[in-house]
This record gives C-alpha cells, sequence and structure tokens, in this order.
C-alpha cells in the first residue's frame, strides 16, 4: 500500500521479466530518484521504447544538469521536483534558475523525484488521470484555465494539474475511444508486469495513475498518486484524492481575477521591518530619508541595519548626509508600514487620545412620569366642552377607542370626522 511517490513503480517497470524476458513499452520522462539526499537512480525511455536506467557513473550533477537542460519548454519550466515533507505532497516546478540552484545550492532535505518537465500536446497544460481496479478503469482529464506559453502569469497557475486546486483547473471528462482503450492497455500490461517480475507476489488490486500526451502525440507516464496490492496487511480503498501541497513560499490562496493585472502566487520579497516573506504586490516602499526621520533616536535604524548588516556606525553618520544613500528605499510590509507612516504629521492619525464624550439621548426610562401624564391628559379631555357636547342625527362628535402615541409619550384619544 502506498499513496506518496510511489518511486518503486519505475524500477519495477525497468525489471526484465524472467521468464519471457520482456519490459512494456511505456514512455516516462527523465525520472531522477533522489535517496538519502542524493541521486540513487536514474530512469528514462530509450529508442526502441523501452524503459532503462543509467548507470551509477552517470548519477552526477553535470550530467543531469546537461541532460535536463536540453530543449528547454518555452513555458520556462525545466523540470518537475516530487516529494513529501511531514506526511504531505509536495509538488515544486523549476525553471532553469532553480533548477541550477535546486543542483548546486540547495540542500536536499527529503527524498524526491526529479521529473523533466514534458510539453502538453496543445496551448494549455492538463494530464489524464485513470483509475484502475480489476473490476472498472475510470478516466478523467484535468486541464489548466490559463495558456501553458504566457509567462505574464505565474508559474505554479498555469502549469498546475491534477495535483492543483479546483479553481485553477478543469475537469473534463475524456470522450472519445481511442484514447481510454489506449490508457487501459498501459495500464493492464503495467499490473501485468508488475505481477510477472515479483512472481505473482505483488499483484496490484487498485492504482491512480498520471499520464500527459507530448507534442509528438505520444501518451507518457508521469507517476503514481496510489497503489494498493492484494497482499497489502490493511485492506483500504485506493485513494482517489491526487491533490499536491506547494512549497511555503507560495500563496495558494491567490488567483488571478482581471487578466490584466496577473496574481502574484510567490514571496520573495522581505520586509526590512518585521523579516517576513511576502508578495511583491504585498510590499510598499519607503525612502530613508524618512525612515531616518521617524526613528531618529536610534543608533542606526533597525530598518537600515536589516538592509545593511555589514554598516557601521561611522559610516551610517557619513552615509545619512548623501542625497543618493537617503533616496534608496526599504521594503516594507503593509502593517509595518503604516505603523511607521502613523507617526507622520501629514499621515491624518491623530496622536492625542480621543475625548470621550457623555451621549445625549432620552435617557432611562421613568413609567411612572409617563403614566400620570397620561392620566392628566385623559381627565382634561373628559372634562372639555367637545366631549360633554350630546350626539344628534346630523353631527355626532365621538371619540374612537383608538389611541395615538405622541412625541412626548402620552396616549390621546382621536375624534373622529363628524358624520
Amino acid at each position: 500500500m502506498a499513496d506518496g511517490l510511489n518511486d518503486m513503480l519505475f524500477h519495477l517497470l525497468w525489471t526484465k521479466d524472467a521468464v519471457f524476458d520482456s519490459i512494456p513499452k511505456i514512455m516516462i520522462p527523465q525520472t531522477v530518484i533522489y535517496k538519502y539526499y542524493q541521486p540513487r537512480f536514474w530512469y528514462f525511455t530509450s529508442q526502441d521504447g523501452t524503459i532503462k536506467r543509467k548507470s551509477k557513473e552517470k548519477l552526477t550533477k553535470e550530467h543531469i544538469q546537461r541532460e535536463f537542460l536540453k530543449k528547454i519548454s518555452q513555458s520556462g519550466i525545466v523540470a518537475v521536483f516530487f516529494y513529501i515533507s511531514k506526511d504531505e505532497r509536495i509538488i515544486e516546478y523549476l525553471t532553469e534558475n532553480t533548477f541550477n540552484e535546486f543542483l548546486y545550492q540547495r540542500k536536499i532535505e527529503y527524498d524526491g523525484l526529479l521529473q523533466k518537465f514534458v510539453d502538453p500536446y496543445g496551448p494549455k497544460n492538463f494530464a489524464l488521470t485513470a483509475i484502475w481496479t480489476p473490476s472498472f478503469c475510470m478516466f478523467e482529464k484535468k486541464e489548466n484555465k490559463l495558456e501553458l506559453y504566457n509567462q505574464s502569469y505565474d508559474l505554479y497557475e498555469r502549469a498546475t494539474t491534477f495535483e492543483g486546486k479546483e479553481y485553477y483547473v478543469d475537469a473534463i471528462p475524456l470522450r472519445g475511444s481511442d484514447m481510454p482503450r489506449k490508457l487501459q492497455e498501459h495500464c493492464d500490461s503495467i499490473v501485468t508486469h508488475i505481477s510477472a517480475v515479483t512472481f505473482e507476489k505483488m499483484k496490484i488490486a487498485g492504482m491512480v495513475l498520471h499520464f500527459r500526451i507530448d507534442q509528438n502525440l505520444r501518451l507518457c507516464l508521469l507517476c503514481a498518486t496510489s497503489l494498493r496490492f492484494f497482499n497489502d496487511s490493511h485492506k483500504n480503498p485506493i485513494n482517489l484524492s491526487s491533490e499536491m501541497n506547494i512549497p511555503a513560499i507560495l500563496n495558494p490562496k491567490k488567483l488571478t481575477v482581471d487578466y490584466k493585472k496577473p496574481a502574484i502566487l510567490i514571496k520573495n520579497t522581505k520586509c526590512a521591518m518585521c523579516e517576513a516573506i511576502f508578495e511583491p504586490d504585498k510590499i510598499a516602499k519607503m525612502d530613508y530619508s524618512m525612515i531616518i526621520s521617524l526613528l531618529k533616536n536610534e543608533e542606526i535604524p533597525i530598518i537600515i541595519k536589516n538592509i545593511h548588516p555589514k554598516l557601521r556606525i561611522n559610516d551610517y553618520k557619513r552615509l545619512k548626509n548623501h542625497e543618493k544613500f537617503l533616496m534608496k528605499k526599504a521594503p516594507l510590509c503593509f502593517d509595518c508600514f503604516l505603523s511607521l507612516s502613523k507617526n507622520l504629521s501629514s499621515s491624518g492619525v491623530s496622536k492625542k487620545a480621543p475625548r470621550c464624550q457623555s451621549f445625549s439621548g432620552t435617557g432611562p426610562l421613568n413609567p411612572s412620569r409617563l403614566q400620570s401624564r397620561r392620566n392628566r391628559t385623559m381627565s382634561s379631555l373628559i372634562q372639555s366642552p367637545i366631549a360633554r357636547t350630546p350626539s344628534t342625527a346630523s353631527t355626532r362628535n365621538i371619540f374612537s377607542t383608538r389611541t395615538a402615541k405622541t412625541a412626548g409619550g402620552e396616549l390621546i384619544l382621536v375624534p373622529l370626522s363628524p358624520l
């Protein structure tokens, strides 16, 4: 049972059948498996359509860099890195710069799967998901809503497919009979081959595979997000969820609403005051001259010290009189910017505490006072000449039992019109 990277699938597909000496002809991208902080295995599809594995001598950073940087996609994506962090599956798209950083500068702390990016057939990135069991096989196509090669959009927003949030992709039924037939043939051949090379010790009971059709109309196996075997100790159903998280430097809740102003997901700008990482559109700039005037009690303002950690006091005293230095701008998040700018006299924020004013209104209720006023009003109306006039057939001045409230709260009787 496995719901992680399932890198053993590539090893089983590479293993030859001992009886028939055969390997299934399934295309895979250049795939490097990282174990124990370094590349351990490198699988690829040879020209005859079978899966091969490179020798240990080729598992060097230089060989990986040379192979992966051949024919870089016009989308700017060089590779995709899948890894597990704190029991979460994470996917990371790498450009040429971040790919070189990944090879030579980053410390690989997790086991992972580095795969060369496969350009899709068509303008939008997509993936075909196959859910296979012995009794049925179901397929689904997940296509990104944005054009892959439009680099004005964020890399993740236009590249994510089966692993992304539902608001980035469209789930489309796979129509026709040709492509579903090919997918089922691939799934059946994988199940049969794994059963044969393990002498039926590992018989697949269910799996979720992800494919892509490349620009040459070839079906390419990307990965498996769920595998179940008949001999599993825990008989859990296959995990249909293929969703993966994205690195912490990205904001997964942002989405392009106005296509003239694409959203920025990557957090690559540090606030010079709180030193938290934000997206560029959540950063404001403040001149050094304003910072110095606001933090004049500090020997070296903490904001400038964070930007220039090696700045000495003597150098600061000399530079703060230079116009070019004062015109420099410090990146600040909105909260830090507002907390500083409220001390300016032109900010509109009052420095004095607001004066507490007493409220004027009706005051506390006094039912007894209202009742006495009502009684006085009633007695005056009864003693009035209009109330004592007898009624005639032509003229009647009577009072209805309907009452009304005045602004003061007393009740009066409302006279009817004469008949």
